[in-house]
């Protein structure tokens, strides 16, 4: 089991070791930017807090689009002082999880960590130049190509399709595009 410092080294941790669990509403759901969920929490507490969502933005030309490693559930770092109820029913969320006795239903950082290392295989492809590939979506969906580049440790990758006239190099997150 990782310890305490190793977690803190590999990932962001919460100060006190512990995330209160907060899940999303439809809205919050199809939200297309993780940025926006994160500054609407701390628009709303009024207080410093770290923000860990399971998810990865992606972005290919004018598509973005959030993949949710673990779809509704968002954490947010636990401090005694924070008034987590006040996110409750706003525009992004639905509820904050609590046990039968009404207290704030904590996660630790150990526990949360198997869904960082989620997100962070999420963005990372496995892709190789030469690939043969399908893109999956997106507005060129179905159109079939070969990795020409891999960058940004693999999150990202140039594709060259074949069009009717010539070929058009294509950038996107790799999570975008299935290998043939």
């Amino acid at each position: 089991m990782a310890s305490s410092n190793d977690l803190r080294s590999e990932f962001p941790t919460s100060s006190s070791g512990k995330w209160v669990v907060l899940q999303l509403s439809s809205s919050g759901e199809h939200e297309k930017s993780i940025s926006v969920l994160e500054k609407s929490v701390l628009r709303i507490l009024r207080q410093q807090v770290s923000i860990f969502i399971p998810a990865a933005n992606q972005k290919a030309r004018d598509d973005t689009n959030v993949q949710f490693i673990m779809d509704g559930y968002i954490f947010v770092e636990y401090k005694p002082e924070v008034p987590y109820n006040r996110l409750i029913g706003t525009t992004y969320f639905e509820t904050v999880l609590s046990n039968s006795r009404r207290q704030y239903q904590l996660v630790t950082d150990a526990e949360i960590l198997p869904i960082r290392r989620g997100v962070e295989k999420l963005k990372k492809s496995g892709l190789n130049v030469g690939d043969h590939i399908k893109v999956a979506k997106g507005s060129f969906k179905n159109l079939v190509g070969y990795v020409s580049s891999v960058y940004d440790d693999g999150e990202n990758v140039q594709v060259s399709v074949g069009l009717v006239s010539k070929p058009l190099l294509i950038d996107y997150p790799a999570s975008y595009l299935v290998k043939l």
